[in-house]
């Protein structure tokens, strides 16, 4: 358990172990403080600018013979933050929103979210002159930004509500056999496909075509796309050792 300025609180815990054939290991942890993010004015102690962290990862082998082993290798990442604010503004861009032309800076209510979950799953065989390895692995990542639904519209006359997803699967192998004592064949793959994911929406004002205000009531703008990436690679290697 740690503890400390900023309202700093890391309570953690690890464990390991084997049991015949079996090992594992594991840890978590939790963070707490008032210093989620660089202070935006060098104050040293932000306004609005929480956090709140959990982190956890773990790692498990089996033995299933003496030529080949099983292991699993996963993580996770949940972490909340607050946009630290200034203090002593007001609005300068001259909006009005809803009848409401002033919000003090320290009432900014901004704050993200970041998620982070992964893992893999990889069998190794090693008899006589080969050795393979093989991993299935898999990763989620996320982030959504929350804003101020009053106070960004005056102050960046825009509020965007932003989520940003990506999910991956992939595959890799790696293999070699030593043909000689000076010989030796290597060769792999590589593959992944993500699955990307941008939502947007975003509170705006209306306008002339001077730019000028024409309501004060806002109007939601929506823009979702999605996106599919493809990687593939492979490799053959041929290795001579010319001198022992």
């Amino acid at each position: 358990m740690y503890g400390g300025s900023h309202g700093s609180i890391e309570p953690s815990l690890n464990y390991a172990g084997s049991s015949g054939s079996t090992t594992y290991f594991m840890t978590g942890d939790f963070i707490r403080n008032d210093l989620g993010i660089e202070s935006p004015d060098g104050r040293p102690t932000p306004l609005h600018d929480n956090t709140r962290q959990y982190h956890a990862f773990g790692y498990f082998e089996q033995i299933l013979d003496e030529s080949n082993r099983v292991s699993v290798v996963a993580g996770t990442s949940n972490d909340r933050f607050q946009i630290p604010n200034q203090d002593g503004l007001q609005p300068g861009l001259g909006l009005t929103v809803n009848g409401q032309t002033a919000f003090p800076s320290t009432l900014l209510d901004e704050n993200q979210r970041e998620i982070t979950h992964f893992g893999a799953l990889s069998l190794q065989h090693s008899q006589g002159e080969l050795s393979v390895q093989t991993s299935l692995i898999a990763r989620y990542s996320s982030l959504n930004f929350s804003p101020d639904p009053l106070g960004d519209l005056l102050y960046n006359g825009i509020a965007q509500q932003a989520y940003k997803r990506d999910v991956a699967y992939g595959v890799q192998s790696d293999g070699a056999y030593r043909l000689s004592d000076a010989h030796t064949i290597r060769a792999g793959l590589y593959a992944q496909r993500d699955r990307l994911t941008s939502n947007t929406t975003s509170a705006v004002l209306a306008t002339d075509n001077t730019g000028a205000q024409t309501a004060e009531v806002p109007v939601l703008v929506v823009d979702n796309s999605e996106h599919t990436q493809t990687i593939e690679s492979l490799y053959l290697q041929d290795e001579w050792r010319l001198a022992r």
